[in-house]
């Protein structure tokens, strides 16, 4: 429910924080999944969004009106923040920062962050936002995928067939065990070589145009179909197998 304009402008506080609220609408994504707050003229956090209320760890209702650089910053780095602060106010930018910043349960971990101006509208005060990329959360996705590849890759490794990962110009990406001992090559040998390394001609020939037919016009020739072809071991000995070709798209 919105209160009638006169009642507003009859109580200069609520005014003043309505006034406030208005930062939170103009140039920042309030919604994303950076770190997202906007402070006053005197650095107190007027509004904030999900992401930065999670990562301090207080309740929406906690963070109104406290001071930014004694919130989240290093005692050492406040002063710092504070001659910044009022040269943002005069237009200038110091750019990316990089500082651990007081996390929930008094942890420090690295941020990346800026400090943008906000100026005045008609309605609306000036202010700064302050946006950030919680570094330690890069790290975790990063330890996580290794994790991930390293089980995958044990359970290939554990088939007692083939198997061979290419992009789609035929690079080799992976294989696993049961590759190496087929072809004889060791798994360095082959990652980043052509998939052709494995086959003998007309193959190799016939494989080049598979694919860029299939990258031009999207007909799949092999895709999906098994059949018998003939393999290449690292001695140059040729033998029989029974060939399967899949795709699958990573996001």
């Amino acid at each position: 429910m919105r209160a009638p304009r006169n009642q507003s402008s009859a109580n200069p506080a609520a005014g003043k924080r309505a006034a406030e609220a208005g930062i939170a609408t103009r140039s920042v994504p309030m919604s994303s999944g950076v770190l997202t707050a906007l402070l006053d003229d005197h650095a107190r956090i007027v509004s904030f969004n999900r992401a930065f209320a999670q990562f301090v760890g207080k309740e929406p209702e906690a963070l109104s009106g406290e001071d930014f650089a004694t919130l989240v910053l290093p005692e050492n780095e406040r002063k710092s923040f504070q001659r910044d602060f009022r040269t943002a106010g005069e237009g200038s930018d110091r750019g990316a920062r990089l500082d651990a910043w007081l996390a929930a349960g008094s942890e420090h971990r690295p941020v990346q962050w800026w400090l943008s101006r906000l100026d005045a509208t008609p309605g609306t005060p000036s202010g700064s936002a302050v946006t950030a990329i919680d570094l330690s959360l890069n790290r975790q996705t990063w330890d996580q995928q290794a994790e991930k590849e390293a089980k995958l890759q044990s359970i290939l490794d554990t088939a007692v067939d083939g198997i061979v990962t290419i992009d789609e110009k035929g690079t080799i990406d992976s294989l696993n065990h049961a590759t190496e001992e087929i072809f004889g090559y060791e798994s360095k040998e082959l990652i980043g070589k052509n998939v052709k390394i494995l086959m003998p001609q007309p193959y190799q020939r016939q494989h080049d145009s598979f694919l860029s037919n299939y990258l031009s016009t999207g007909e799949k020739q092999i895709i999906g179909i098994g059949r018998e072809v003939e393999g290449l071991r690292k001695d140059g000995s040729t033998f029989p197998l029974d060939l399967a070709v899949s795709e699958f798209h990573v996001a």
